[in-house]
């Protein structure tokens, strides 16, 4: 008996999970300002660490964007290491 294949996801599913991408990418670069500040005023590090979270959190959120975007890339029936 042949499998029956998934339907495809709603678009408002779709919809939720790539606007995430934009908070994450914002929430995650304003984590890592928050605590650059937070390791600045407790070790008297300037803004090194300020900035060294800013680019750390910006960092995380681009990650999750490429992850998002392999996902919705991926064709339907095709394995994400392109065997068969």
């Amino acid at each position: 008996m042949p499998e029956n294949p998934k339907p495809p996801p709603h678009w408002a599913s779709e919809l939720g999970a790539l606007s995430g991408v934009g908070m994450t990418i914002g929430i995650a670069t304003a984590a890592g300002v928050f605590g650059g500040q937070w390791a600045d005023g407790k070790w008297g590090t300037g803004p090194w660490l300020t900035v060294a979270g800013a680019f750390a959190g910006f960092a995380a959120g681009m990650v999750n964007l490429v992850r998002v975007y392999q996902y919705f890339s991926r064709q339907p029936g095709k394995r994400p290491d392109g065997a068969e």
